[in-house]
């Protein structure tokens, strides 16, 4: 392809399944724009070098092809939903430096991918962005990332939840102070996450963001979180030892449930609301110490605690759930 293409149009090679290379004259400089499905289920395109005029990249345009390495140029500004969905062959990810969002699913179901780069220009992780990858290993998120969507490293939804939907790789975290949001089940299903590391930008914890990362051992909050919302860490059954942070205001529901080997909880002064089951099934917890600012214990709170021994409660508590220390 030479010069004076600007745009590969839609499906243009679509279903080309022996196409292996394509060659760029001159490094096709007026090419801008690589159309939706463009190159989609090319099973044999192995590479592509993107051409650095490249601005847009449309929906679905390398989506079931053969890639092995994706390396965004800086030059792109906009990919479309998808656009590399079911790349089954896809080991690396680097996005370049002018792209402000990784769209919804766009990397989806890429099986192999071990390594993502997300520059600090992209603000926003879409829902779904690297959904169903098993072996991420390593995510380098640089400091001006913002906002990780709903499910951005694990499924879609309840209904895609597979043994392909866990990630068995990777083992660490960090979330850099810039991000200010990350939502539902974002990191669901980690099942081999041992370090976690929350960037001081985070307030909240959105239901069932950490559920399921049965391996999660060592926990760093940050200095902002005041809400850890439902089911945010439930199943983390490797969790022994839990220091809730100083600024925490509300344990959501069943927020720490199953958490079977957790012994040790410091809860800090300021909590107010331990919400209904926020640690059922924290079998292996022996006493429970509430600073005077707790008010309200939901129901089941602390139900099927088989080895509690000692509970000392607040001094302004109004509100004990039932079922608060069933079993």
């Amino acid at each position: 392809i030479g010069r004076g293409v600007t745009s590969i149009g839609d499906s243009a090679f679509q279903n080309c399944d022996n196409l292996q290379r394509v060659i760029f004259l001159n490094g096709a400089p007026d090419l801008t724009s690589i159309e939706y499905r463009a190159f989609s289920s090319c099973t044999s395109l192995t590479s592509f070098d993107f051409p650095d005029s490249l601005a847009y990249i449309g929906e679905n345009a390398f989506a079931y092809s053969g890639l092995t390495v994706a390396n965004i140029p800086d030059s792109v500004s906009e990919i479309g939903q998808m656009a590399f969905r079911d790349c089954y062959n896809l080991s690396s990810v680097t996005i370049g430096c002018g792209l402000s969002s990784v769209p919804t699913a766009a990397f989806y179901q890429c099986f192999n991918l071990e390594y993502v780069y997300i520059p600090g220009n992209v603000k926003t992780i879409e829902m779904a962005a690297f959904a169903c990858c098993p072996k991420i290993s390593t995510i380098i998120m640089e400091e001006g990332v913002e906002e990780i969507g709903a499910s951005a490293f694990t499924t879609l939804s309840d209904a895609y939840i597979t043994d392909k939907g866990y990630n068995y790789a990777l083992k660490t975290l960090d979330i850099p102070d810039s991000v200010i949001s990350i939502m539902d089940k974002a990191f669901y299903g980690c099942v081999a996450l041992e370090e976690l590391s929350l960037g001081n930008g985070i307030t909240n914890i959105n239901p069932e963001t950490f559920y399921d990362c049965n391996s999660l051992r060592g926990l760093s909050w940050g200095n902002n979180v005041q809400y850890i919302d439902d089911r945010a860490f439930a199943n983390c059954r490797s969790l022994t030892q839990l220091v809730l942070p100083d600024t925490l205001e509300g344990i959501g529901q069943e927020a720490f449930y199953g958490g079977e080997n957790i012994q040790a909880i410091n809860f800090n002064d300021g909590l107010r609301v331990i919400g209904d089951g926020a640690f059922s099934g924290c079998r292996s917890i022996t006493d429970v110490d509430l600073p005077d600012s707790v008010t309200s214990l939901g129901a089941r709170a602390f139900c099927d605690c088989s080895m509690l021994s000692h509970i000392e409660f607040s001094t302004r508590m109004t509100a004990i759930g039932e079922s608060a220390f069933q079993n």
